[in-house]
């Protein structure tokens, strides 16, 4: 096979990486979409096919052992349609490659610690649950009972030096749905009360299944902060049941910020935390007028989907909280992430006075797989840029 041939059959080779990188990318764009339920199976399922079909075709068209590609590949002679789709798939593999190896940590993450535990192998019998989720649950290399215990600090430019050091455990996507089964969670809080935080977010997803709310006394029930407990629901909650599960979280003292805001006081700070269910559920909070009263010394805002990172900014919060995404719940070593786009996981800023977010990877899923990237639970400390000079 000459050089030309064999370089041919690599670039047919490389188009279905590259095919399946913009099948990510548009997941990641039409999952900022409140689409009904049975509509995102379905494109979900046509993109499936179409990740199978699609190269299929190619390769039949182009001729794997055909004579236009094998016999000294006379792209040329391909029509402009395959032509431009085999650029398009090299291109994304091209970017993706690029992104990668330019990839920095964000300047706003100053420092970062962690470990992971395997509840699974503290736990008998295993956590998994009934059915076949269960049997999901345990399959080889699966991440779904380990979970990353982090503690990472992060500079708020315009944080007053009286919050520096506030702490804030950051929670999200616990999916629960009966698997992992209530004892993974009740261990994996476990993980998380020791850290001591000031402050409790969890930034939706909570119940699969409103029935398992029964299962919240013995897990976020027991979590307590002396600045408050505070989350917001997310579309898994949307599409159950989402007045019962917003009540039976409330009857536990926490305090629901969905499309709303609400005070906090700390070293004579304020602090606004507001909520944002969009685009599933209700309207964006509304900022208190600083002339009403003290101005706050910390905007924070709790976002299910990292979707609203950049109204987020326009609306000058500080810190943005968020999960939604799993942290692509798949990773591949070149290519990262199956699904999320570039928001899937970890610490970011952006803008003139920069707003930080933090997407976590959550707790818990509602297809039973996590490879390369295991549950998470975080803190977070604040540092003011000052304390950094």
């Amino acid at each position: 096979m000459q050089f030309s041939q064999l370089a041919s059959l690599f670039l047919l080779l490389l188009t279905v990486p590259g095919y399946l990188l913009l099948v990510r990318e548009t997941l990641s764009l039409v999952y900022r979409f409140s689409l009904p339920w049975f509509l995102w199976l379905a494109f979900n399922g046509l993109l499936l096919v179409t990740c199978f079909v699609v190269p299929w075709m190619l390769f039949r068209h182009v001729g794997l052992h055909g004579p236009r590609v094998l016999r000294g590949g006379h792209w040329s002679r391909v029509p402009l349609g395959w032509q431009l789709y085999v650029a398009a798939c090299l291109g994304a593999v091209g970017v993706t490659a690029i992104l990668r190896a330019r990839r920095r940590r964000d300047p706003a993450l100053v420092w970062a610690n962690g470990r992971t535990v395997d509840v699974a192998r503290e736990l008998a019998p295993c956590p998994a649950g009934a059915g076949v989720r269960s049997v999901m649950a345990r399959l080889p290399g699966n991440d779904i009972f380990r979970v990353e215990v982090n503690e990472r600090q992060i500079v708020l430019p315009s944080l007053p030096r009286g919050l520096d050091g506030l702490s804030i455990l950051h929670l999200t996507d616990l999916h629960l749905n009966g698997t992992p089964g209530r004892t993974f969670f009740e261990r994996a809080l476990d993980l998380a009360a020791p850290l001591n935080c000031d402050l409790i977010a969890l930034t939706g997803d909570i119940l699969d299944r409103s029935a398992l709310a029964e299962w919240l006394p013995a897990t976020l029930g027991r979590l307590e902060a002396p600045l408050g407990r505070y989350f917001v629901l997310g579309n898994h909650d949307a599409l159950d049941e989402p007045e019962k599960i917003r009540d039976a979280m409330t009857c536990l003292g926490w305090t629901h910020v969905g499309g709303r805001t609400v005070t906090a006081e700390a070293q004579g700070c304020a602090i606004v935390i507001a909520g944002s269910e969009r685009p599933w559920l209700g309207g964006p909070p509304i900022l208190p007028n600083p002339d009403a009263g003290s101005p706050a010394a910390l905007r924070l805002l709790l976002s299910h989907t990292p979707a609203e990172f950049k109204w987020a900014q326009s609306q000058r919060y500080d810190l943005v909280l968020a999960g939604h995404l799993h942290g692509g719940q798949i990773n591949f070593p070149l290519f990262g992430s199956v699904t999320g786009g570039r928001h899937h996981a970890g610490v970011f800023s952006a803008g003139p006075v920069p707003t930080v977010m933090h997407v976590s990877r959550g707790l818990g899923v509602m297809f039973p797989v996590r490879l390369n990237c295991p549950a998470e639970i975080t803190k977070l400390i604040l540092r003011d840029g000052r304390s950094q000079v």
